[in-house]
C-alpha cells in the first residue's frame, strides 16, 4: 500500500509541471506592466509611456498619445485623439514589410489582417456614453518615421476632459495556435499580442488651433 502511494505522488509530482506549463503564467514588470503570457498570444496592461510593442521579432513603440477637443458650431464638440507610434527602431527591411502587410489587408479590404489594430473608446455619464467608440480619422507616417493614428468622435454636448478612456493595441505575431470551437471543430488562427491601458483623458484639453501652433505638420497632414 505504501509503495502504491509513493509511486502515485511521483506521478502526481512529475505530471503537475506539465500541467501548469500549457495553461496562461504571468509577470509584471518593473514600470508597473502586467503581462499574461498565453499560447494565443501575450496581453499587456500598461500604464506609462512608451510602451515597447513586440512586433515579430523585432519591435516599435507607442511614444505618446495627445488629446485635444474642438467645437466647430459653437455648439457640439469634437475630440481628436493622436496615437504616435515610434517606428524607428524597426529595421528598413522590417519596417518595408510592416507597410506592405499594411497596404495588402487594405487592398483586401481585411481589417483583422492588419499588423497594427488599434480600438479606444470613452465613457461619459454627462453625455450618457458607455464605451462610446472613437472613429479612425487619418494614420499616415511622418517624416521622422512615427506612424500617427488620429481617431476623433464627433457631436456630443459635455466636454470630455476627465473622462475615462479604453485604449486596446492588437498585434500580429509570427505563428499560428490551435482554436477549436464549442463543436470541438479545430482551426489554426494567427497569434496575436494585445496592448491594454485605461487611464482618464486630462482635465484641461486644448483645441485644434493649439495642434496647429504645437505641430503644424501633424494639423496639415490632418487637415
Amino acid at each position: 500500500m505504501k509503495k502504491k502511494l509513493s509511486l502515485f505522488l511521483v506521478l502526481l509530482i512529475l505530471l503537475l509541471p506539465g500541467c501548469s506549463s500549457s495553461g496562461p503564467t504571468q509577470e509584471t514588470e518593473d514600470d508597473g506592466t502586467t503581462i499574461t503570457h498565453d499560447e494565443r498570444g501575450d496581453t499587456y496592461n500598461f500604464e506609462s509611456f512608451p510602451r515597447k510593442i513586440a512586433y515579430d521579432n523585432t519591435s516599435f513603440s507607442l511614444d505618446k498619445i495627445e488629446f485635444y477637443e474642438h467645437s466647430f458650431d459653437g455648439y457640439a464638440k469634437s475630440l481628436f485623439v493622436i496615437l504616435f507610434f515610434d517606428m524607428n527602431d524597426m529595421s528598413d527591411e522590417d519596417l518595408y514589410w510592416f507597410k506592405s502587410d499594411e497596404s495588402t489587408a487594405v487592398n483586401a479590404s481585411s481589417l483583422f489582417e492588419q499588423p497594427l489594430r488599434v480600438s479606444l473608446s470613452v465613457d461619459s455619464e454627462q453625455n450618457d456614453f458607455d464605451s462610446e467608440n472613437l472613429s479612425l480619422r487619418e494614420s499616415f507616417y511622418s517624416s521622422d518615421n512615427f506612424k500617427v493614428m488620429v481617431y476623433q468622435l464627433d457631436n456630443y454636448r459635455y466636454s470630455l476632459a476627465g473622462e475615462h478612456i479604453s485604449l486596446s493595441i492588437h498585434v500580429k505575431q509570427g505563428g499560428t495556435y490551435e482554436y477549436v470551437n464549442d463543436d470541438g471543430e479545430t482551426s489554426d488562427l494567427d497569434k496575436e499580442d494585445t496592448y491594454y491601458y485605461f487611464n482618464d483623458i486630462p482635465s484641461e484639453l486644448g483645441d485644434l488651433n493649439s495642434l496647429q501652433s504645437n505641430n503644424a505638420s501633424i494639423y496639415s497632414a490632418i487637415f
